[in-house]
């Protein structure tokens, strides 16, 4: 584990690549906005869907009016899918897909960013709050890895992604600490779960960090 996590940031723009291609791609062929869902379709098949399944995890767990450590990781161990992260998960995705919609027809390249920003999310809140909640699971096997393994990809991840998209850069990476630092409140550390509701947080905070932006400047 520990050799693999310095090449992070290599697979991950080579995924997020792969997630271009196939958008530019299904672009010279389909109309908008067919294009858009299925670069979503693609980006959950093949990456991000135990990611998204933490998020679900997460949000049934973290919104729940649990306050026991105990509770609050058996709700995240529990298979059941719960309200909070039906709820969560369908407003993400309708999110996700708007945001693709309106961003990627401009500057598809945003799509290989805003996929690193999540994995950045990932390494930057494990070399914040290197606990595992629990000892054992995927999680645990990651942060087990110890904090100083974490730095180098931290720096290489947020130099390339900073020098592109500095202001989407910055909050989505503050966005994974908050979310750290909120677990290690409430169940004393992080989990697996935890680790893959930062990541498409992470995202979902580059992408509309960069909507605003966009926004504002049509304005003025």
């Amino acid at each position: 584990m520990k050799k693999s996590i310095k090449y992070i940031p290599l697979f991950s723009f080579v995924s997020g690549g792969i997630i271009f291609i196939s958008y530019y791609a299904s672009k010279k062929f389909l109309p908008h906005p067919i294009p858009e869902f299925f670069t979503i379709f693609i980006q959950y098949l093949l990456f991000n869907y135990f990611h998204f399944d933490g998020l679900l995890d997460f949000s049934d767990a973290f919104l729940s009016h649990k306050k026991n450590r105990e509770d609050i990781l058996k709700i995240m161990e529990d298979t059941k899918i719960g309200s909070f992260a039906v709820l969560v998960g369908v407003i993400y995705l309708l999110t996700k897909i708007e945001l693709y919609q309106s961003l990627l027809p401009q500057n598809p390249k945003i799509i290989i960013f805003s996929f690193s920003a999540g994995r950045l999310g990932i390494l930057a809140s494990s070399f914040l709050f290197p606990k595992p909640a629990k000892s054992e699971g995927l999680g645990y096997i990651f942060l087990s890895a110890g904090r100083k393994i974490f730095f180098v990809p931290c720096i290489i991840f947020f130099s390339i992604n900073f020098y592109f998209f500095p202001y989407e850069t910055v909050f989505s990476t503050l966005s994974s600490a908050a979310i750290g630092f909120l677990s290690l409140r409430r169940i004393n550390g992080l989990t697996g779960d935890v680790l893959g509701a930062i990541c498409e947080i992470s995202e979902i905070v580059f992408l509309t960090t960069n909507f605003v932006i966009k926004s504002v400047s049509v304005q003025f």
